[in-house]
């Protein structure tokens, strides 16, 4: 949501924020009104709540791996919260003490890539009033979006495959991919020149989003089988490496509002 009013503050009648994205180009090719789209996608909800209700289901397992006896009248997340220590300042800080390294790598990580894909890309690549008639020019910030998504989808699927433990290393490499958009930015807003072809823009919005994808998941895996957090001390630890992942994004949004209005206003 914050990302859609962020376009829409800049350019209202051009909003494009990530929902509008695929909204939009559902209603101008299928010709689908707007209040359509948001009918047909309630069907998902049920999907979604019948899976939850089966995972829900599934929790008996964590029981038994806890060594949880089921009590009368004690529902099973009641239960699973017990196993936790009581939250206070203390234990915050002895947490963030642990983690802290893992907190900064991860909401540096998308501070840049929200960056690259809110802000820079979108000035490399403004929308023109005039169709050129080039599909790929015409809807490049939307192409973007989805080279973006794909890459996320694609480094968080790679656990399995793949397990990088110095993740610091993916900030750095964010660092670089939010170099180069940015100098991207520059020569289009301030000379005019498209520096990449669209596809090599492509294959590198792809790579952002391997990165982000990719950091996410180590770092919560790394968090889970931490030798030094004890188990009561996970959930707090998710829910605060979670909480720095949001604040990465909030500050580029916030970023990307100002440079946009400032240094790479056209």
């Amino acid at each position: 949501f914050f990302f859609q009013a962020e376009d829409g503050i800049r350019d209202f009648c051009l909003s494009r924020g990530l929902g509008d994205v695929y909204k939009r180009q559902l209603m101008r090719y299928l010709n689908v009104a707007d209040w359509l789209v948001f009918l047909l996608m309630l069907p998902t909800l049920v999907v979604y709540w019948l899976l939850f209700s089966y995972l829900k289901s599934q929790k008996g397992s964590v029981d038994k791996s806890l060594d949880i006896i089921p009590q009368k009248n004690i529902d099973v997340d009641t239960l699973e919260a017990s196993v936790n220590k009581r939250l206070s300042f203390g234990l915050l800080k002895e947490v963030l003490d642990k983690i802290a390294y893992y907190c900064f790598c991860l909401g540096s990580v998308y501070f840049l890539e929200y960056a690259c894909l809110t802000g820079f890309s979108d000035r490399t690549n403004p929308k023109q009033k005039t169709p050129s008639g080039n599909f790929m020019q015409d809807n490049a910030y939307v192409i973007l979006t989805f080279c973006y998504q794909f890459g996320v989808f694609v480094s968080r699927s790679s656990l399995e495959l793949i397990k990088i433990k110095r993740v610091w290393t993916l900030t750095f490499l964010q660092t670089i991919n939010f170099l180069i958009w940015f100098f991207l930015a520059i020569e289009k807003v301030h000379y005019g020149r498209q520096v990449f072809p669209l596809l090599l823009q492509f294959t590198l919005m792809v790579w952002v989003g391997v990165m982000g994808g990719a950091s996410y998941v180590n770092t919560m895996y790394l968090i889970l089988s931490h030798p030094r957090l004890e188990r009561s001390e996970k959930e707090l630890a998710m829910n605060t490496v979670a909480f720095f992942n949001d604040v990465g994004i909030l500050s580029a949004s916030i970023f990307t509002l100002v440079i946009d209005n400032t240094y790479l206003q056209y």
